[in-house]
This record gives C-alpha cells, structure tokens and sequence, in this order.
C-alpha cells in the first residue's frame, strides 16, 4: 500500500517522445510532473540507454528543463524521478530518436544553354538528397517573363519573344531545390536567345 500511495501522490512525468536530425539540442520537459499533495519537486534525471560511442550529457539533470546534446546516431532512453524530499516517484521514460543530420539537395542536370525566339524551350531540372524519401521543391529565383518551371518536378518552360531578346540575348537564370527541412541547392547559368534562322539581324558591311 505504501508505494500505491506514493504513486498516486508523486507523479513523474519525462515529456513525449522526440526525433531529431544529429546536431540539434533536445529540450527536456519533465514539467507535467506533479506532487498531487502540494508540495514542491526536485527531478533527477539520467540517460539508462544509449547509442555505442556516445559520452553525451544532460546539462543540468536537477532541471524541470534539461537539455541534451546528442553526439551519436541512435536512440536515447532517458528517465526521469521526481521527489518531495522524502519519497520519490516511479521512474518515467522518455526516448529521444536522433538521425543522421540533413542533408542538402544538390542539382546535378546539366542546362540547356540555348534558346530561340519563338521555339519552346524546356529545360529538367534534376536535383539529389542523400536523405532516403525527402520531398524536394524547385523554384526559380531569376527567369524571364513567362518562365515557369513545376514546382514539383522541376521542368522549365519558357517561349522567347522577340521582345526578350531585342532586351538582351544573354540572361542569367538561377533555379533553388529545397528539401522539407530547408536546406538548399542553386544552379546558376547563362542562356541565350538567339532568332530563327533567315530573321538573324543584318549585318555591318562598314
């Protein structure tokens, strides 16, 4: 009856389970915890599991609030005691799952460098993540006018005009690859609008 008593009275609680990219800091909430008759709490926490290799720590393992930073992949069982300064609680567990750190996309097609006014041109985009199953997106930071390209799939689509091209026959055209954690990858390059063959300007005979 003793520890039913205690159970009820003390109530530990380490938070919800977390998944986090190696790098991050973990915060810790071991706050829910309760002493149902009132009183205050001190908390002791300890890591009871964790990857091979690792020497991580808790900052401060007396905190409502720890923090840990993991320096391994893996997973972390960390448990959590509260007390009223004479009987403590059951142990609550919490496991922290951390993975490998995000990786950036990376655009690897080589682009189409030429386009002629009035002649559709398309440009696929191709992009890579190491991270298995990332959700990529493709947006195009400098185009022309009435350049598009799917946001999804990456295809470029544009149909010069002789206005674009009497504008400039050199533009600078930037597409951005973003993965769902934000990191990113740019390509930069130079494409250039040329007219139809028998509209080609006339040429200085001087």
């Amino acid at each position: 009856r003793g520890s039913g008593c205690i159970a009820e009275r003390l109530v530990a609680d380490a938070g919800v389970p977390q998944t986090v990219p190696l790098g991050n800091t973990v915060q810790l909430d071991g706050s829910s915890s309760r002493n149902r008759a009132g009183g205050g709490l001190t908390y002791r926490w300890i890591i009871v599991d964790r990857p091979v290799g690792s020497a991580a720590a808790l900052d401060d393992t007396a905190s409502p609030t720890p923090r840990l930073i993991p320096d391994a992949v893996g997973n972390y069982t960390i448990q959590l005691v509260v007390s009223d300064g004479v009987r403590s609680s059951l142990p609550s567990i919490v496991v922290v799952r951390v993975t490998p750190p995000n990786s950036a996309p990376t655009i690897f097609s080589v682009p189409l460098v030429n386009a002629t006014v009035g002649q559709l041109y398309e440009y696929q985009v191709l992009a890579i993540d190491r991270d298995a199953g990332d959700v990529l997106t493709y947006v195009l930071l400098a185009g022309l006018p009435g350049m598009t390209i799917d946001a999804s799939t990456g295809l470029i689509r544009y149909l010069p005009s002789r206005e674009d091209y009497e504008l400039g026959s050199v533009r600078s055209i930037t597409i951005r690859v973003q993965d769902r954690a934000g990191a990113t990858g740019l390509q930069n390059f130079l494409l250039t609008l040329s007219l139809p063959l028998g509209n080609q300007p006339p040429r200085s005979t001087t």
